[in-house]
């Protein structure tokens, strides 16, 4: 007995006499400064290689919310930005270089508007890219390679509108449409080892009335869409995303690979909440009128449509996107595990993706 009392009182002096050293950084201040660089591109198969590069930050540094994300799109890929973070994070001082097939190589531009880089490529299926990035006053660059996949292939085989919406005010999809777009589609020429992405997007007209001193005199048309979808089919499921997000169902998931894709082939069901019509004027005024004159920023009216596009993805692509997905759900959870983030970047964070796409426009009446 005393001796087990010795041991634990050894233990314990151990322990509280431990101490610590603090080491010296050797550099200078500039490197101390100097951040990884994180990079985030999607050589998209046919439109111009655009490339955003900017600085690392300490997780308790990182404010961007990713639901205020959400809803700001690129008018190119539809993929999530956020111009406010951008500002504070961009570095537009860095030297950028594409090298495609190992044969032609491309300076990318800053293009200081939009806080990226530019340049005059345009990806191609097969073409194997390599980006190198290197940051004034930095001794190692960021490194990071893909490939641009084939060209998937998706039929829309039929479709209709069906009175009724199951799906209303579900997981924070608030929109008070009454009738949804069920379409079946069908995959094929998929191989094995391919990645994919669908996105069934439904879009309408709006319209902005403005007016004033008693006369509506300027009709302003733009597109209101959403990307949310939903189906039973198997080809959706993953049960890792074990609470909703943003509208999106859980457990349902539209990037996934080609493992039930076996015979090549694969139809399914997919039903897409049909957007709502929306009108935004000024506060009514009695007796105000519509100009003889009024203008539109469109003399075109803007049809109704969903759009069906399959993606095909690179597989870094593809682990980095269901990275986010789970990330996404976790985040408003303080006691969930952290999820790390898929990268394919050297020396630096980030993820440079691939991906070529079949589309389809499905337009209806309102």
């Amino acid at each position: 007995m005393k001796i087990r009392v010795i041991i634990s009182l050894l233990a314990l002096l151990l322990v509280g006499s431990a101490c610590e050293k603090e080491l010296d950084f050797k550099g200078t201040s500039g490197e101390m400064d100097m951040s990884p660089l994180v990079i985030n591109a999607v050589a998209i198969e046919g439109m111009p290689f655009v490339a955003y590069l900017t600085k690392s930050e300490r997780i308790n540094e990182v404010v961007q919310n990713y639901m205020d994300a959400s809803v700001l799109r690129t008018a190119s890929d539809e993929d999530y930005q956020n111009r406010n973070y951008l500002v504070r994070v961009a570095q537009m001082n860095a030297q950028i270089q594409v090298e495609v097939n190992g044969q032609q190589s491309y300076k990318m531009s800053p293009n200081l508007q939009q806080f990226c880089y530019e340049c005059d490529y345009v990806p191609k299926e097969g073409d194997r890219i390599v980006l190198t990035a290197q940051q004034q006053g930095s001794a190692d660059g960021l490194r990071a390679e893909t490939m641009v996949p084939q060209k998937p292939k998706i039929e829309v085989l039929e479709y209709e509108v069906l009175d009724g919406n199951p799906y209303r005010y579900q997981n924070e999809l608030t929109f008070e449409g009454d009738t949804i777009m069920r379409l079946t589609c069908r995959i094929s020429g998929a191989q094995a080892g391919q990645y994919y992405r669908l996105r069934v997007r439904n879009e309408r007209e709006s319209l902005t009335i403005i007016g004033a001193n008693g006369i509506w005199d300027r009709f302003i048309r733009n597109y209101g869409g959403q990307d949310v979808f939903f189906s039973s089919d198997a080809l959706f499921a993953d049960s890792r995303l074990t609470s909703n997000f943003g509208g999106w169902p859980s457990f349902f998931s539209n990037v996934f690979d080609s493992r039930l894709l076996a015979n090549g082939a694969y139809t399914f069901t997919v039903d897409s909440p049909k957007m709502v019509y929306t009108t935004w004027n000024p506060p009514q005024i009695p007796g105000m009128t519509v100009s003889p004159d009024a203008t539109y920023s469109d003399n075109m009216p803007l049809p109704s449509q969903v759009v069906v596009e399959l993606q095909a993805i690179s597989e870094d692509y593809y682990h980095y996107l269901k990275a986010m997905e789970l990330y996404r759900i976790m985040v408003s959870d303080s006691n969930a595990e952290p999820i790390r983030l898929h990268s394919n970047a050297q020396n630096g964070w980030g993820i440079l993706g691939a991906m070529s796409y079949d589309r389809h426009i499905v337009k209806y009446d309102d």
